[in-house]
């Protein structure tokens, strides 16, 4: 309770300056993830993401790394 949410955003400029509109792929909407217990999240690096303030009491613990083929 309390864990800010990990927001993405697609920075593509067909998608940004696209007519699709809304949570569908290409769509130009922001993605919520809510943290939980467990939660893997992979993503290209050129995603824009960020996370919302941490407020609650316990320890939020995130594990980030860059992986190349």
């Amino acid at each position: 309770m309390g864990a800010g949410v990990l927001t993405f955003r697609d920075p593509r400029p067909g998608v940004l300056h696209g007519i699709i509109k809304g949570s569908v792929p290409n769509g130009h909407a922001d993605i919520q993830l809510k943290p939980s217990t467990g939660l893997l999240v992979l993503f290209p690096s050129w995603m824009e993401h960020y996370v919302e303030p941490h407020e609650s009491d316990e320890p939020r613990i995130c594990i980030a790394f860059n992986a190349n083929q």
